[in-house]
């Protein structure tokens, strides 16, 4: 079984992120109020949900978007496979999100990802017996 997970609140922060300054922007935005409705900061530390849905909704209006650009005109609606075939065509970087940029590749997978893939079930590395 995989299982990815993105990196924590202070790595995005980070120095070595060079994308630091779109995650901040996101999360200045995510605590500001709107329409007198806010959401707790300790959202974006307890978890990454906030950046995957974040991330995964800007992606998919970039497609549209890009997909009632290149239809019928402005006053005919893309349909569900001209949406799809802008979401591949996201390519080098074409979607600056909370994570920092990225885009999509021919499998549908994220390019410059910040995850990190973990594999369950495997055997746990020996260890020196130290039991700290």
């Amino acid at each position: 079984m995989l299982y990815a997970s993105f990196p924590d609140a202070p790595r995005f922060r980070g120095p070595d992120n060079p994308d630091r300054g779109l995650y901040n922007a996101f999360v200045k935005d995510f605590v500001a109020p709107h329409h007198d409705q806010q959401f707790p900061a300790q959202l974006l530390t307890s978890s990454y949900w906030a950046i995957v849905a974040h991330d995964a909704v800007l992606t998919a209006a970039t497609a549209l978007h890009n997909a009632a650009a290149h239809g019928d005109g402005p006053t005919n609606l893309p349909n569900r496979y001209a949406v799809r075939n802008e979401l591949y065509a996201l390519r080098n970087d074409a979607v600056a999100g909370a994570s920092g940029h990225f885009g999509i590749d021919a499998n549908g997978n994220r390019t410059r990802t910040v995850t990190t893939v973990h594999r369950l079930g495997q055997p746990l590395p020996k260890t020196t017996g130290h039991t700290d």
